[in-house]
């Protein structure tokens, strides 16, 4: 048994809205009364009234999403008894080594040389009390001049400050914005005029698809243009897309469907990884959605679409001449 229905509840939704034929059978547990209604007339209705779009996407789509999302949490088993979600891991869950750290006084030659002996792109910078009071990257190595003995130090409130001025002034950005939401749509989900993925033809990734290209980056790409429209100063994807939702920036629903198609890609995402660090096979963000389950299937489409309504707002809200001029 695959799911089960109550009173007042629907199925067949997902084959209606794919135009393809029933593949599950459905089995009434006690008598029960029916409705059939013919596919065109529901596909009509769907096209011609919003919300009887949202009713079957609420009471299908995401149940499907739902159980997909459970069916890999189980499998990566990183969720615990509280089903933590994969970003609210604490770091203490998955750190597998000692934080690298340097005082607040100490030179970047020196601090290059640390993370250099211990094989490590950044350090903590820490303060004489031993708690973080920043964190210094190869980036910042590589912006500095070695030789020169410039501590690596600096006030946090500086930062936020500038952060906070940064926020205010692209809040009227327009072009910025517009052509940050060119940039947000140039890459289409992969799917097909009858619901089919659109895979590699060719090369060593040959009928798979990029789960990070085609679907985390994008999510992520929207959720920072509508954070900076919207004034949220949140760094963080999911904390973004609930902002958001709290303000009530555009449709509440679709942020909902993105934060949980973030969440099932980026899950996706690490389970497929993990499998191929089993197989002793080179990590990588490509997928085949042939030995996925029909499930996973169904809401990596389900989740790509999310994404292309995405696209849609972003359209609509800041699509500008500059944008023929960038080729879209």
């Amino acid at each position: 048994m695959l799911d089960m229905r109550s009173e007042g509840e629907v199925f067949g939704v997902l084959s209606l809205m794919s135009r393809d034929v029933a593949r599950l059978d459905v089995t009434a547990h006690e008598d029960t009364l029916c409705y059939s209604i013919p596919a065109a007339e529901v596909q009509d209705l769907i096209s011609r009234h919003r919300e009887v779009a949202d009713y079957f996407l609420r009471t299908s789509v995401t149940r499907y999403m739902e159980r997909s999302l459970n069916e890999l949490r189980t499998q990566t088993n990183l969720m615990g008894n509280a089903e933590q979600l994969l970003y609210s891991l604490s770091v203490r869950d998955v750190v597998r080594e000692p934080a690298v750290v340097c005082q607040e006084v100490t030179t970047i030659r020196e601090a290059a040389q640390l993370a250099a002996s211990a094989h490590t792109s950044s350090l903590f910078v820490v303060a004489g009390d031993r708690c973080a009071i920043g964190i210094v990257t190869d980036a910042d190595f590589t912006q500095k001049v070695i030789a020169r003995g410039v501590p690596v130090a600096g006030d946090f409130s500086l930062f936020e400050r500038l952060a906070a001025h940064n926020h205010e002034r692209l809040k009227g950005a327009s072009f910025f914005k517009s052509v940050l939401g060119c940039i947000s749509v140039t890459v289409k989900p992969p799917l097909g005029f009858f619901r089919t993925f659109v895979l590699e033809r060719s090369g060593e990734h040959k009928e798979q698809l990029d789960l990070k290209s085609f679907g985390t980056s994008p999510i992520v790409n929207a959720a920072r243009l509508f954070a900076l429209d919207a004034g949220v100063q949140h760094s963080n994807t999911v904390d973004r897309l609930s902002a958001l939702q709290s303000l009530g920036y555009v449709d509440a629903a679709l942020l909902l469907e993105l934060q949980e198609a973030f969440e099932f890609l980026t899950l996706m995402q690490l389970d497929n990884q993990l499998q191929q660090a089993s197989a002793g096979e080179p990590l990588s963000n490509y997928i085949s959605p042939g030995k996925l389950t029909h499930l996973q299937r169904n809401s990596l489409k389900e989740a790509f679409h999310a994404i292309a309504r995405a696209h849609s707002v972003i359209d609509a809200k800041f699509r500008t001449s500059v944008w023929s001029q960038l080729g879209q």
